[in-house]
């Protein structure tokens, strides 16, 4: 352990007699304290000015995807740029953080800011930023360790220069804070109000998009992401119901400060104790989860809101489910025989055989994601209710982690029941949080974000640990059909037509089960026995699509609503358009990841976030 044996002057003094302990104490340690106060004050002051604008307790720097924002256009810029462009990477991050916001807020200009609906977007958005993150990471494997240690969070320090920028940028925040407090007060009691007592509104909001953009992205490019920092102290002033701002930006400022700073001191001595290097970020994000659970379940939501939300109205046209078999037929042709060589495209027909289990284990896994999806809108009453939302895929990878850590990922049976056993704990901490508000819609998929943020955890700390076989399941978490085996397709084929046939001959008690229970009860159905055993087809389906293929994502959220878009109405129609449509795209993304910069391969499961993501965001400016 560290010690300053001279007098506090000798801190700020340099001289070259100084020994290797004190150098490490002027230029590390201290700059590290320092940098945890501001670090933790700036956030939590930008997440104080986002609640004040957007009049939402929920929102704060990561529910809204400013951070994400921020990492991702630094991690473009580090892996892509930063050999042919020279510029600051904290200007790289303010651009990140000021266009996702500026994007998420004109997505959801058609409803309330103050909605948990924004919230709900936020965190979706920072889902896709975050694949999106994963894609570009998995083409720069040497660069594994140093990407991981900073998105997870980490103050560690050399010196004083960032430290000094960041505390210059949270001082210079609070006074322009302080400058403009009587009309950001104002603007609270609302844009019409305010405009009529002369408050300049789009100034006002154009000031606080800039001013949390600036905090965050200088905070980010220094220390990378802090996870749940700022909405655990925005959470404790939102429950002290201070009547003025400037009291909670001051508490924001000191609070904030204190509890990343008591948290990085924790970490140091576990550190210094037993070795184990934990980022700051993936703990504040263990620790912020259940203030965001509380949180979401202690919101009163408007009369608009509790109506939930439905899908826009789509112009249904009876040919375009043939187009959509058409699509699928080639799809399959492209993918069995069409390859791109070092001599430009063949067709070679007897490349079949080796191409097929891919082909096979893309489709089945895209039917399997694509019937989950439709199973959860259907249940929950909600159009972007998928299996990534609701947090099952994450965990199923978490228990494949953990049966690697702990059994070596020997046996193939230990990763199914722990991949099993985890998915259901996921769904049952879903179900056991949500029974209090009547399965509301919008409140389980936002739990369910929070436990995919939980289990996101898992995964940034095993990274961070370099475990030598994280570089062997690297592809395996971007969705890649490299390793696909004859028996393995089969058998996921075979399940994948059996939970179909399964389903759609019980697709009437389905149907009931999304009328409500005093409906489906008053027709003599058990809704409590039905609903459990719908969640455990769905449950086992998402472990059987993840183990073999990863996460993939985004399949079950569009593939059940371009079968809405061909006509499917009714369940049983919608389960089969949904498998033809969500098995097409995986089968279609896995080609087109093969051959787009061959010889190298881009996974299935990345081709499909980005096709599945533009639609997202289209659906988001949609609902």
């Amino acid at each position: 352990m560290l010690e300053w044996p001279l007098p506090i002057s000798q801190l700020f003094l340099g001289s070259y007699q100084d020994s290797i302990e004190t150098i490490v104490f002027k230029y590390s340690v201290i700059p590290q304290i320092v940098m945890a106060f501001f670090a933790g004050a700036g956030v939590s002051i930008a997440t104080v000015l986002l609640q004040q604008l957007t009049a939402n307790p929920l929102a704060s720097d990561n529910t809204l995807a400013v951070s994400s924002g921020a990492q991702f256009a630094l991690l473009i810029y580090m892996l892509v740029l930063s050999d042919i462009l020279i510029i600051s990477p904290s200007i790289v991050a303010f651009l990140g953080s000021m266009i996702s916001l500026i994007f998420l807020l004109f997505l959801m200009k058609n409803q309330s800011f103050s909605s948990i609906y924004l919230i709900l977007a936020g965190l979706i958005l920072s889902l896709f930023l975050g694949a999106l993150s994963s894609v570009l990471i998995l083409f720069y494997p040497e660069k594994l360790l140093s990407i991981s240690i900073w998105q997870a969070g980490s103050l560690v320090q050399d010196g004083w220069n960032s430290v000094i920028t960041v505390a210059s940028i949270v001082v210079l925040g609070t006074i322009i804070c302080f400058i403009f407090i009587k009309p950001l007060n104002i603007l609270t009691l609302g844009s019409e109000y305010a405009k009529s007592l002369g408050v300049p509104v789009p100034f006002i909001r154009i000031l606080v998009l800039v001013l949390v953009a600036v905090i965050i992205g200088v905070i980010t490019s220094a220390v990378g992401m802090l996870g749940f920092m700022a909405l655990i102290t925005a959470s404790i002033i939102y429950q002290l119901r201070l009547p003025s701002l400037k009291q909670k930006i001051l508490i924001a400022l000191f609070l904030g400060g204190l509890l990343l700073l008591v948290t990085q001191n924790v970490l140091t001595l576990i550190f210094w104790h037993d070795e184990m290097v934990l980022p700051i970020g993936a703990i504040t994000t263990a620790l912020g989860v259940p203030v965001l659970i509380w949180m979401i379940h202690h919101i009163k939501l408007s009369p608009r809101q509790e109506k939930g939300y439905h899908l826009p109205r789509y112009y249904v046209s009876k040919y375009l489910k043939y187009l959509l078999i058409i699509f699928l037929v080639i799809g399959c042709i492209l993918s069995l025989s069409v390859n791109k060589n070092l001599s430009g495209w063949s067709i070679d027909f007897s490349a079949a055989a080796l191409n097929y289990p891919r082909v096979l284990l893309a489709f089945s896994v895209g039917i399997l994601l694509a019937i989950s999806g439709t199973l959860l809108q259907r249940i929950t009453n909600n159009p972007i209710a998928s299996p990534e939302s609701l947090g099952i895929s994450s965990a199923c990878v978490v228990g494949v982690i953990v049966s690697i850590l702990f059994f070596n990922g020997l046996s193939y049976y230990y990763v199914i029941l722990f991949g099993l056993l985890f998915s259901f704990l996921a769904i049952a901490m879903i179900l056991i949080l949500n029974r209090k508000n009547g399965f509301m819609g919008d409140k389980i998929v936002l739990s369910g974000i929070a436990i995919t943020a939980l289990s996101d955890v898992v995964i940034k700390v095993w990274f961070v640990s370099m475990d030598r076989k994280i570089m062997s399941v690297l592809s395996w978490f971007n969705g890649s059909t490299y390793n696909a085996t004859e028996l393995q397709s089969i058998i996921a084929f075979l399940l994948a037509f059996l939970c179909l046939g399964i389903l759609y001959y019980f697709n009437k008690p389905i149907s009931l089960v999304q009328l409500g229970r005093p409906v489906a009860s008053s027709l003599g159905l058990n809704n409590s026995m039905a609903l459990f055993l719908i969640i455990s087809v769905v449950v086992f389906m998402i472990m059987v699509s993840t183990l073999p293929l990863g996460p993939t994502i985004f399949i079950g959220l569009f593939a059940p609503h371009l079968a809405l878009m061909s006509g499917a109405r009714l369940i049983k129609q919608q389960l089969i358009y949904s498998s033809l449509i969500g098995g097409g795209i995986l089968v279609f993304a896995d080609w087109i990841g093969r051959q787009i910069i061959m010889p190298y391969e881009v996974p299935a499961g990345s081709i499909a976030i980005i096709m599945g993501g533009c639609y997202f965001l289209y659906l988001l400016r949609k609902i």
